[in-house]
């Protein structure tokens, strides 16, 4: 369903895209301007400035609000659209940019402005943790680590060799500690020691763990990696390139509404590629929680 918006809130990390994203949302405001809607430009100072900046929008009753930034910057912004009726367009300029690649998204401020224009509403479901949403993917262990890594070693833009360098960080210090999983309550009779959830196909790059997962299916798609060890966690990584992975038997993919998720220790948790908790956790799917703007 297409509906022409009258009043647009664009959302800017001004230091996304490199710095570009000041100046690409300018362009994308002057464009929404002068096609006659009511357009206004916030910029974010300091974490969690989004989710205000967007939830006060959805509570004034704005029509859409543009996410200029990378996947974190979405992520705030989600956390301040859940449940409104007002829709999230995203300008995607970060390094992972995990809902642009799935939804064939664009930088383009002449694209993102047809996107606002002319672009299909879609209610997306969202997963749940605690009182943290997460409309792409979800992880407990390895990843969550290096996105633990992330948040104590950033001081600014993260850029692709960033996340490398703390990937090769965190290889060789993560200390691979046992899961237990329940999926709708039946627990997954097998070792866990890493374990993806995918609202979305995309990870991030060349990464797809998720293969099956729709954001507008009503389920969560969990990936559960089951061998402990250095060289196992080599072998998961280079095979999820080629999405292979889920060939191996030591593998569980399986789909459900509700996961649960414990450890005799504390184990990271990430959403949508950020660090945010410790397990227990418990995973839910929100069916259709929030409209998005696509292009399909």
């Amino acid at each position: 369903m297409t509906e022409t918006p009258e009043r647009v809130r664009i959302i800017v990390n001004p230091i996304a895209g490199r710095g570009t994203a000041g100046v690409l949302a300018a362009a994308v405001g002057k464009r929404l301007a002068a096609a006659g809607l009511q357009v206004e430009r916030l910029e974010t100072t300091s974490a969690g400035h989004a989710s205000t900046m967007a939830r006060e929008a959805a509570d004034s009753g704005i029509d859409v609000v543009l996410a200029c930034g990378g996947d974190g910057t979405v992520n705030e912004t989600v956390q301040g659209l859940a449940g409104s009726d007002t829709a999230l367009a995203v300008m995607p300029l970060g390094t992972a940019n995990v809902l642009g690649h799935e939804l064939e998204l664009s930088r383009s401020p002449k694209r993102v402005t047809e996107l606002i224009l002319r672009g299909r509403r879609r209610r997306l479901d969202l997963g749940r943790c605690g009182d943290d949403w997460f409309l792409c993917v979800a992880g407990v262990g390895f990843d969550a680590f290096v996105a633990l890594q992330m948040d104590n070693w950033r001081t600014g833009t993260i850029t692709l060799a960033s996340w490398v360098g703390r990937t090769w960080h965190a290889f060789w210090r993560y200390p691979f500690e046992p899961l237990e999983v329940c999926i709708d309550g039946e627990p997954i009779d097998a070792p866990v020691y890493h374990l993806m959830i995918g609202n979305t196909r995309s990870y991030g790059g060349p990464f797809v763990i998720t293969p099956g997962a729709r954001p507008d299916d009503g389920k969560l798609d969990a990936c559960a990696f089951g061998t402990s060890g250095k060289l196992r966690l080599a072998l998961y990584l280079a095979a999820t390139i080629p999405h292979v992975h889920h060939r191996f038997n030591d593998v569980t993919c399986v789909t459900g509404r509700k996961i649960e998720v414990s450890a005799a220790r504390p184990v990271p948790v990430q959403l949508d590629g950020d660090y945010r908790r410790t397990t227990p956790v418990s995973f839910e799917v929100v069916p259709g929680a929030i409209t998005v703007l696509s292009n399909r």
